[in-house]
């Protein structure tokens, strides 16, 4: 019978285990047969000997798994991805841009006309969210206290994926320069928004 290596489903009679071809994302492995003296053979002849090997009373009659844990997470990983608020530190940010922005005035108009609402919203903003969340929130929901905070809140949390919340702030005033939140500008209107926070 074949060793197994051009078929990694078949078993090696003589050796009593069995060939297991493992694929995870890009990496592929292949565990071989084991060799008497408890050392194991790669399909290609070479030997190597384990330090601890389950191999040795492990009956192989059903194919072995290869935990390949480390390969589980992203670039970003769990430990390097942005952090997440809890709802009530969000909600507490999105007042504190309200105040920031028009002093909690639904009706507030401000930068010639361009920004209206609770939050200043452009008409480019309501754009913008629609296109993230497959909206259709017009320029007139702007004046809503409702809606125009849904519209922030969807685009927060959709910019914010990539930098740190007590940074989020600088999203609502350019999504496009969050990433530079040292910048003069972005210092000042983060203090502001944490002022109004407390």
């Amino acid at each position: 019978m074949k060793k197994g290596v051009d078929n990694p489903n078949e078993i090696d009679e003589d050796m009593g285990v069995k060939t297991v071809s493992v694929q995870f994302n890009t990496l592929r492995l292949r565990a071989g047969a084991a060799h008497p003296q408890g050392r194991q053979t790669s399909p290609t002849g070479a030997v190597f000997t384990p330090r601890h090997t389950f191999l040795e009373n492990t009956p192989m009659k059903y194919p072995v798994l290869i935990p390949l844990i480390f390969s589980c997470f992203s670039p970003l990983g769990v430990w390097g991805a942005a952090s997440q608020p809890s709802p009530d530190s969000f909600e507490r940010m999105l007042d504190a841009i309200a105040i920031v922005e028009s002093s909690g005035k639904a009706d507030a108009i401000g930068d010639s006309g361009r920004a209206v609402g609770l939050f200043q919203l452009w008409d480019i903003y309501v754009q913008d969210c629609n296109r993230i969340a497959k909206t259709n929130y017009t320029s007139a929901d702007r004046y809503c206290p409702k809606k125009s905070r849904e519209m922030v809140r969807i685009v927060l949390r959709h910019y914010g994926k990539d930098i740190p919340f007590d940074k989020w702030a600088v999203i609502h005033i350019s999504p496009s320069k969050r990433r530079d939140y040292e910048r003069p500008a972005a210092k000042e209107y983060l203090a502001k928004v944490r002022k109004a926070m407390k």
